[in-house]
């Protein structure tokens, strides 16, 4: 497995806080890494709620997860049980212990919300990215920018598996991800405005001209924005005026 850059922060947090949240956009390598760090705790529970018997589990979570007090306690694809946060503030209080609880999931806005209300001072958040440079050195440099920084692209057996593995990780995105935001957007409004804004990369972005372009208003672009930007779909850099 690639040693992520960031394996060693995320040991250091899960040594000081009791709950550590890794966020990130699908497919950037975070149940990956998770795995990886197992490796240095002698107990974890790993649920990952997109299974059916581990989404099953928490039904009635208060008893399962006291059965694993002394385990570190990894959930994977959080964001689909966001009511969870206030029994983990509850379990925490009750055993203030470091190391308790790796949480993971997208970084929507729903998540950070709950998430910072329920175990605000009792959690740190890491984010996790596609494959840098640092990570793959330097002599990747040409490849990552070929192929995308993404795992599955980057690690494809050909250049034309690599961009197979991107159109469908864009339809899946366009399709289920950002909607499951709460968009109010057909998947070809939200695939065309994200080809709009991909070649716009590096100059200044005109909002109004993007809300003229699809028949919006301004907010209704902004918005879209925000959850684009909270999906890891675009990154914006603000400069002062």
């Amino acid at each position: 497995m690639i040693e992520r850059t960031i394996k060693n922060k995320i040991l250091h947090s899960l040594e000081m806080f009791p709950a550590v949240a890794l966020v990130g956009s699908g497919q950037s390598g975070k149940t990956t890494l998770a795995k990886m760090l197992q490796a240095h705790f002698l107990k974890v529970l790993y649920l990952d709620l997109e299974l059916p018997s581990d989404y099953a589990k928490l039904d009635h979570a208060e008893l399962f997860l006291k059965q694993y007090e002394d385990y570190l306690v990894i959930i994977d694809e959080i964001q689909t049980r966001t009511e969870l946060f206030p029994l983990l503030r509850a379990l925490i209080d009750q055993n203030r212990k470091a190391g308790r609880f790796l949480i993971l999931g997208s970084s929507s806005p729903a998540l950070i919300k709950k998430s910072a209300e329920s175990l605000a001072g009792r959690i740190i958040y890491h984010e996790l990215y596609p494959f840098n440079m640092d990570e793959m050195g330097k002599e990747a440099l040409h490849k990552l920018w070929v192929w995308g920084a993404y795992p599955g692209s980057f690690l494809a057996p050909t250049l034309a598996d690599s961009h197979a593995w991107r159109d469908a990780f864009l339809r899946s995105l366009t399709e289920r991800d950002i909607p499951a935001f709460g968009i109010n957007a057909s998947p070809v409004q939200i695939h065309r405005l994200l080809t709009m804004i991909a070649h716009s990369q590096g100059q200044l972005l005109n909002s109004s001209a993007l809300a003229k372009n699809f028949s919006l208003s301004l907010p209704t672009i902004q918005k879209m924005l925000d959850i684009f930007e909270g999906a890891y779909a675009d990154s914006r850099l603000f400069t002062a005026i």
